[in-house]
């Protein structure tokens, strides 16, 4: 059973989607994948924007990987 959805506006917060029928209990209402994502300005300085891992574990894998390197 699928549900269906309206796309409505909200004055002063923007678009949202709901349901227009009954939601069974664990029943999935949307499922998309995701267009963008982005690192929060308040984390900016610990994540790295492209791969999302904290900076000090990237630190450590790049050590771990250029040691793996040079033993080759």
């Amino acid at each position: 059973m699928s549900v269906k959805v309206e796309r409505f506006s909200s004055p002063g917060k923007g678009n949202g989607l709901r349901a227009v029928s009954g939601v069974p209990a664990g029943g999935r209402v949307w499922s998309a994948a995701p267009l963008a994502a982005c690192v929060s300005n308040t984390l900016t300085g610990e994540v790295c924007s492209g791969c999302f891992t904290r900076h000090q574990m990237a630190a450590e894998y790049f050590q771990y990987y250029v040691v793996i390197l040079k033993a080759s």
